[in-house]
This record gives structure tokens, C-alpha cells and sequence, in this order.
């Protein structure tokens, strides 16, 4: 715990503050503590998802440049094999730990972007912070941030390969916590708002040329079970229709928290999928 704390502290000057004040730095050491604490129950789906990553550049034409969405921890990611097949990777999250840093200097044709991809925290906390106290100003300008789409990379040259690693589901939740954290009132906007992460991500994945290949990991639904396995809950994790224009490859289960994490007497396994848009023919 004091380990913990002393991490935070340290990133704490990193950052900038717009991501401390949302939680983000928090939330992304956390993520950090709770893997070593789950690193078996995690390991699979950590594997599955290098896994998946692995047999898609290897079917690719060109290897010129890979662009990994949500690299973060760089926990699922094989980023070795990356370095060794592409001539350049480009890493974008919207905060590395410094350990991850030091891991992609290892790797002279890696390189990180801290990014929001986006494109609408920080602009959506510096609302709150001005306006906050009008209601109505406030989801009034709000409304101005559901179709802001990102842009971030889209003209970077000799890109051959796209990952959205693990991270739809996530866009929205630093400021869902901020917002309960600071109790917004739940309009019909800030619902919006929440849910225009996720369209605006896909949205911008579809806007990558036509011959980059575009692959997608992110979890479709969140599953309770008992502990004698019995599945008491199942939720959509994503609207569904997100992904229709994407063809699944494979999908599994992630044993995010066993029991005793969340619940003493129940386990979330989250449902993963792998998925690309317009997939391309294969090379032999």
C-alpha cells in the first residue's frame, strides 16, 4: 500500500492536472497493483490478447508501421514481437508510468504518445471546472463535445496496422467517476456524453484508410457468477451495434476480478472479443 501511494505521488508531478484531478493517474497505478495481485487470474486473457495481436501483423502484407491505441501498462501487449516485424510502432496512451517508458526505450523503433484519443476529456473537465456550478450552461456546452471525433494519427504516413487494445469500454469511465464523484446532474446530455466516447471511437477507427488494417480488442459484456460458477448476471458491457461493421476472429473470458476483489461470495468475468474491420484476404 505504501508502494502504491509513493508510485502515485511520483506520477503525481508527471501528469498534467486535468488527469490527477479526473483520477486517471489513480486509477491507472491501481490497474498497475491489481494485476500483480491477479497476475494468474489475468494471465490468459493478457496471453489470448498478445496472442491475437501476433497472428494479425502476421498475415499483413506490409509491416511498415503499427499504431497501438491504449498501450498503457503495456500489460497485453507483445511488444517485442511488434518492434522485430515492423519498422516503426508508435504507442499512444493517455499517460505512461514511468516503467513503461523505460520498457519502450528498450526499442529503438518504439516510441510513445501521451494522447487523449478522445479528444474530449480535458475539454470536458475545464467545462466543469468553469461552469459547473450553471446546470444548464453547463450541459449546454456539453452538447458541443457528443460529436467531437478525434483525429489523432489519421494522416500519418505507411500506416499498415491499427489496435484499439482493450479500451472502448474504458474512454468513458474517468469522467463517469468524476461526475458521481462530484454529483453532476444525470441529464439526458451527460448520459450522452458518456456513451459519445465509445461512438466517436469507433467512428474514428473507420476513418483510417481503407488499406491500413484496423483490429479491435475490447470487452462486449460483463458476466457475474457465484461461487459454485453459477452465472447470476450478464450485461452488455458495449451496445452491440458498435461493432457491426467489425468481423469477429476469436473471443474468450476475462477473469477480471475472483472472488474476494469486488465481492466475497462473487467473480466479474468480462467477455473479449477480437475483431477487424473490413478484414483484408489473407497473405501466404
Amino acid at each position: 500500500m505504501l508502494q502504491e501511494s509513493l508510485d502515485f505521488l511520483f506520477h503525481t508531478f508527471l501528469a498534467p492536472k486535468y488527469l490527477v484531478k479526473l483520477g486517471l493517474v489513480q486509477e491507472i497505478i491501481g490497474i498497475k497493483y491489481r494485476q500483480k495481485r491477479l497476475e494468474a487470474a489475468w494471465f490468459e486473457h493478457r496471453e489470448k490478447s498478445k496472442q491475437e495481436i501476433i497472428n494479425t501483423f502476421s498475415k499483413l502484407e506490409h509491416k511498415r508501421k503499427a499504431l497501438i491505441i491504449g498501450a498503457g501498462l503495456l500489460l497485453d501487449l507483445p511488444l517485442k514481437e511488434l518492434s522485430e516485424q515492423f519498422e516503426e510502432v508508435i504507442l499512444v496512451d493517455i499517460f505512461f508510468l514511468q516503467e513503461s517508458i523505460d520498457e519502450i526505450k528498450q526499442y529503438d523503433n518504439c516510441r510513445f504518445e501521451q494522447v487523449d484519443i478522445s479528444s474530449a476529456l480535458k475539454e470536458a473537465y475545464y467545462l466543469w471546472q468553469n461552469h459547473g456550478k450553471d446546470k444548464e450552461l453547463f450541459d449546454s456546452k456539453l452538447r458541443n463535445l457528443l460529436h467531437k471525433k478525434p483525429n489523432h494519427f489519421l494522416l500519418e504516413e505507411n500506416l499498415d496496422y491499427v489496435v484499439s487494445c482493450n479500451l472502448l469500454s474504458q474512454l468513458s469511465l474517468a469522467f463517469e467517476y468524476f461526475a458521481k464523484k462530484k454529483k453532476m446532474l444525470e441529464t439526458d446530455t451527460l448520459r450522452a456524453f458518456f456513451e459519445s466516447f465509445k461512438v466517436n471511437h469507433i467512428e474514428y477507427l473507420k476513418a483510417f484508410p481503407e488499406d491500413t488494417t484496423i483490429h479491435i480488442l475490447t470487452d462486449t459484456q460483463k458476466i457475474v457468477v457465484n461461487k459454485e460458477g453459477k452465472e447470476l448476471e450478464s450485461l452488455p458491457s458495449i451496445d452491440h451495434t458498435l461493432l457491426k461493421d467489425f468481423k469477429e476472429q476469436d473471443s474468450w473470458l476475462w477473469n477480471l476480478a475472483d472472488y474476494g476483489e469486488l465481492e466475497k461470495d462473487y467473480a466479474l468475468k468480462l467477455k473479449v472479443q477480437s475483431s477487424l474491420l473490413r478484414p483484408k484476404p489473407s497473405h501466404t
